[in-house]
């Protein structure tokens, strides 16, 4: 797989038949691919009222967990079902805000979601 650099257009070659985990890595290649495309990815999040017609991979009742790391911010970690996991690097200012959203808008009882790897910082 790769760019086209004349057109910008990705080139994409898929036969045969596919096992999980290959299907897995297809979509890690695809989503790395795409991620090197023009236009990015937009900033802000689609707006399903707005845009019924934009595809978008909703996920209920998802695994997650949370790892503290050396420098303070948080690996975030968010599993579905269809395209695997995914890991987001969090700054501790925004994890910070994220968790007063969702404790200022729940009961106030924390969730524990913090993996310290028996204690240890990633």
């Amino acid at each position: 797989m790769k760019i086209d650099p004349r057109t910008g257009r990705a080139i994409v070659n898929i036969s045969g038949e596919l096992s999980a985990p290959e299907i897995e890595a297809l979509i890690t290649e695809l989503a790395t691919l795409r991620s090197a495309m023009q236009p990015p990815v937009p900033g802000d999040r689609p707006d399903p009222l707005s845009e019924p017609d934009k595809p978008i991979l909703m996920e209920s009742d998802s695994a997650m967990t949370a790892a503290l790391r050396r420098d303070g911010s948080f690996r975030l970690w968010l599993r579905n079902r269809g395209t695997g996991w995914m890991g987001y690097e969090v700054d501790s200012q925004r994890a910070q805000a994220l968790a007063h959203y969702i404790l200022s808008r729940s009961d106030g009882q924390a969730i524990n979601l913090v993996s310290h790897s028996n204690g240890q910082r990633h």
